[in-house]
This record gives structure tokens, C-alpha cells and sequence, in this order.
């Protein structure tokens, strides 16, 4: 029969002793970043519309977006197109609203980043490129048929192995765009992001 040293016999002994308390489920809630949302509804975009919502970067602190999305109705089906880019710099002019920006939490502290929708272009910042394309329906409001095409339309950033879409700094913006086409008459379109700081 093998022996072990009065040390190693006496840890095992004190890990057995330990271990029920070890093995009980413990209800631990992970660490979370601070989350916040915001969103509009009835947005009226411009003619010709560029970017007609935004999340613009923080001054302090690094802003993690994991999904956003958007719906719309117009005087008659429709199926444009957009967009969602990034800029490595910031919007300027056109007619900016800035929205409310809901805590998750509220022990949160108010959010850092900025979200905005226009009704008049902006002056759009530096491309850095197309992170998603679509065709949102447009359908008339007043319709009970079934939507030519899935409505709303939203994504998630970052699920499981992919990183969200990260903003560093008060130049960078995630913006939904329509690249300079009007959208179809009587259009209004209903959006929201979600991210965390």
C-alpha cells in the first residue's frame, strides 16, 4: 500500500473537508459594463437622406455598441436601402436632435456618448466603412398585409466569439445611413441603439 508524506495526507484531508462548501452552486453575477439605450420614434428624414441616426464616441470613456436596429412606414410600400458605417471623424452642421439616453441601471451614472437623429443632413464625417446593408420595408401604415420584407430590421454586435463595435473618442461615430437617396413619400422611420461604457 502506498504512503503519503504526513504533509500531503494532511492537504488532502483539508481539501476533502473543503470541498462541500466549494461544490455548492453559487449564485455570482459576472461584472457588467454600465448599458444604456436610446431611440426615436416618427423620425421625418431629410431628402436625399445621409446619415439620419448616430452614436458619436466619448471624451472619456470607450464605447462598446452591441446591436441597434430600425423600422419605418411610408405612404406606399417601399424598400430602401441603408446603411450602417463607421466615421474616424465626427458629423458637423445639419439639424441634430439629441436623444434620451436610457440607463439600463439606475445606479448608472448618465452616459457618455451621444446619440442623435437629423431631420436635416449633416455634414458627414471621414468614412471608415459599411458595417451592414439592407432593405428596410416601408409599409404603408395603414396596411394589414403581410410586409415584403422582414420589419423591423436590427442587429446584434459582438455576440459570442465577435467583438461589438467599439467607439474611441468624440470623433468616431456609428451612423445609419441612407447614401444621399430620399427616402419614399410619407416615409417615417422609428430607430434605436444599444451600447455600453
Amino acid at each position: 500500500m502506498r504512503r503519503f508524506s504526513p504533509l500531503l495526507t494532511a492537504l488532502l484531508l483539508a481539501a476533502l473537508a473543503a470541498w462541500p462548501a466549494l461544490a455548492q452552486t453559487q449564485n455570482v453575477q459576472p461584472i457588467r459594463r454600465a448599458t444604456y439605450s436610446a431611440g426615436f420614434v416618427a423620425l421625418t428624414p431629410a431628402a436625399s437622406a445621409t446619415d439620419f441616426f448616430t452614436l458619436t464616441g466619448s471624451a472619456t470613456k470607450t464605447i462598446w455598441v452591441h446591436g441597434a436596429g430600425c423600422s419605418g412606414a411610408s405612404t406606399a410600400a417601399a424598400l430602401p436601402v441603408v446603411q450602417i458605417v463607421k466615421r474616424s471623424t465626427a458629423n458637423s452642421a445639419g439639424t441634430a436632435v439629441n436623444l434620451t439616453e436610457v440607463p439600463h441601471d439606475s445606479l448608472s451614472s448618465a452616459a457618455s456618448a451621444t446619440a442623435q437623429s437629423y431631420t436635416a443632413n449633416p455634414t458627414t464625417g471621414t468614412l471608415v466603412g459599411v458595417l451592414r446593408t439592407f432593405r428596410m420595408a416601408t409599409d404603408a401604415a395603414t396596411t394589414t398585409a403581410t410586409p415584403t420584407a422582414p420589419v423591423p430590421v436590427g442587429f446584434r454586435f459582438g455576440e459570442v466569439w465577435t467583438q461589438p463595435i467599439v467607439l474611441r473618442g468624440i470623433a468616431q461615430v456609428l451612423a445609419f445611413n441612407a447614401n444621399g437617396a430620399s427616402f419614399a413619400t410619407g416615409t417615417t422611420l422609428s430607430c434605436w441603439v444599444e451600447w455600453s461604457e
